[in-house]
């Protein structure tokens, strides 16, 4: 959009001021949370939903995405797990500065480990395996990108798809490493 488009067919700058506030508050409350407020369940139950609504629940055990959905559960129990002492430790000030900054850290590094450097096929500069635009639109989010990508295109030829099964297995596992370092700390 430019300028001249918003004047002409918007006009009134009352609604972008808005959301530029909104935004700022945003910006303002992240930059200076003393601890990064990320849900460390939601991103773990949303995959394993979506993994389960790609590839169905009744597939055989040999099934790749069966690894899969069992890793994302056992996930799922150590971010509970996690998320129960943060909400216990960090209110009653049970963290000293230098643990409460690795623990940001290690939060920001459970986004981080979705980060594949190779990223996705015909589109290498979406390198997150957990969410990215559709390839057709470009604005509906995809779940689990790598592997819709190969459910949705003309049949899932599983030669193709195991080592990508095998990609967000080794970014579940890293994910894995960075909750188990949290719960350490």
């Amino acid at each position: 959009d430019t300028l001249a488009w918003y004047r002409k067919i918007v006009g009134d700058y009352e609604p972008a001021l808005m959301l530029a506030r909104v935004g700022n508050v945003l910006v303002s409350r992240l930059a200076n949370a003393p601890l990064i407020p990320y849900d460390l369940e939601a991103p773990l139950v949303d995959a394993r939903r979506h993994l389960e609504q790609m590839v169905g629940e009744d597939l055989a055990a040999e099934h790749p995405s069966t690894g899969l959905r069992r890793r994302l559960e056992a996930l799922e129990v150590e971010a509970v797990k996690a998320q129960m002492l943060l909400k216990v430790v960090v209110p009653v000030g049970g963290l000293s500065a230098a643990n409460l900054s690795r623990v940001n850290e290690i939060l920001l590094s459970l986004e981080r480990a979705w980060l594949d450097e190779r990223g996705l096929p015909d589109r290498p500069w979406y390198r997150n395996l957990f969410a990215a635009s559709d390839p057709h639109s470009g604005y509906a989010a995809w779940m689990l990108p790598l592997l819709r990508y190969a459910h949705e295109s003309h049949g899932v030829d599983w030669a193709q798809a195991l080592p990508r099964y095998e990609r967000v297995l080794d970014r579940i596992q890293r994910h894995l490493a960075a909750l188990h370092a949290l719960l350490e700390e």
